[in-house]
């Protein structure tokens, strides 16, 4: 399997995941965030391989849904107007919307926030000892709670992280 480095800029095809990453160690974030194929992740947390897993859940997450918007996108333009994918800027155009589909979707809905949320902490909660899962099941349940405002009992997203990891 390829190593992770760990460069203070640089792409990352790591041994987690195999998508194409931009993987970013600076201070500016408490942990870590995501946003299209970048991770950014606080130096502190370098060695931390379940927090570089929960960031790639939401790199996979967003080619998933980028490939999917595209791929639903063009269906309709050939359609309903298929002259239009002849023009190349109209394709660039298309892959640009289909790119910000999954951010605006986890900003806009809670309960994709939340399912979204909840499968890259379950991500996170493999990566690390099978003993300590009860621990963190615990942290990470009262973490969602505490710091996403979704409107979930503690009770609720520990059963949802328990439902996402057996």
């Amino acid at each position: 399997s390829t190593s992770i480095s760990r460069p203070e800029y640089g792409l990352c095809l790591g041994s987690v995941m195999k998508l194409l990453a931009w993987v970013q160690y600076t201070d500016k974030v408490l942990g870590g965030d995501s946003k299209f194929f970048r991770i950014r992740i606080n130096p502190k947390y370098e060695g931390d391989l379940g927090l570089l897993a929960h960031e790639h859940e939401h790199v996979r997450q967003w080619y998933m849904v980028t490939n999917i918007s595209f791929f639903l996108m063009c269906t309709a333009c050939l359609i309903f107007y298929p002259i239009v994918l002849t023009h190349p800027l109209t394709v660039l155009m298309l892959l640009f919307y289909s790119s910000m589909v999954y951010n605006a979707a986890t900003m806009m809905s809670k309960k994709i926030r939340f399912k979204v949320e909840v499968a890259c902490y379950a991500k996170q909660i493999k990566m690390y000892p099978e003993e300590h899962t009860e621990r963190y099941l615990k942290h990470f349940s009262k973490f969602i709670v505490e710091n996403y405002e979704l409107n979930v009992s503690q009770e609720d997203a520990r059963n949802a992280l328990v439902e996402a990891l057996y």
